[in-house]
């Protein structure tokens, strides 16, 4: 019996960490930019939308409380030495912005919204989502969208009230014209003919 709960933990943690990136420790360094990819269509104008989003390594460190203010170790009972990479999302206005008055004083703001704040110990996989290349994270996202477009076409299949059918069927359409536009974005970074805006 136990062994049998071992097998489908261990399924389990293989299907979580499917598609996520392994750790680059040769790239896990302060300052290097990391990176995700969204979809999104505008429900009043149709518009449809793919963003390339930068993450920013902004330290690498011991979980807060592991050591005094000084650089000393401090003993903790079941303390640990495990460090962390902490990422913030470089969005500009919200983020990251011009600090002062002073010429070329541009930065991150010191209060950032949790949603743009993401953290992950050294040496285990990427957050999901995130990569070291754009490519890779638009491929990634290119991939879940497909599965939700099977997903939600399965569960108009399903569906018997008219105007569920017909939210879902606009939901379709929308995500057909992200995977299009997300293809297309993909082929151009291939090339290298897409570039990260700053």
């Amino acid at each position: 019996m136990k062994e049998t709960v071992s097998m489908n933990l261990d399924d389990m943690l293989l299907s979580f960490l499917k598609g996520r990136q392994k750790y680059p420790a040769s790239k896990i360094k302060v300052g290097v930019t990391l990176f995700s990819v969204s979809t999104d269509t505008d429900p009043d104008t149709k518009k449809t939308s793919v963003d390339i989003n930068e993450w920013v390594i902004r330290s690498v460190k011991k979980k807060r409380g592991s050591q005094s203010s000084y650089g000393c170790k401090v003993f903790q009972f079941n303390g640990s030495d495990d460090k962390y990479v902490h990422c913030t999302q470089k969005i500009n206005g919200l983020t990251y912005g011009k600090l002062s008055n002073k010429k070329g004083d541009y930065g991150f703001f010191k209060s950032i919204p949790l949603y743009c704040k993401k953290k992950f110990k050294v040496g285990e996989h990427l957050p999901d989502g995130i990569f070291t290349t754009t490519l890779a994270a638009a491929k990634y996202r290119l991939k879940k969208d497909i599965e939700y477009l099977e997903y939600i076409v399965n569960d108009k299949n399903d569906c018997t009230c008219t105007d569920m059918v017909k939210m879902i069927d606009e939901d379709i359409k929308a995500t057909e014209n992200e995977i299009k536009i997300l293809k297309l974005k993909i082929n151009k970074l291939k090339k290298g003919s897409l570039h990260v805006k700053k």
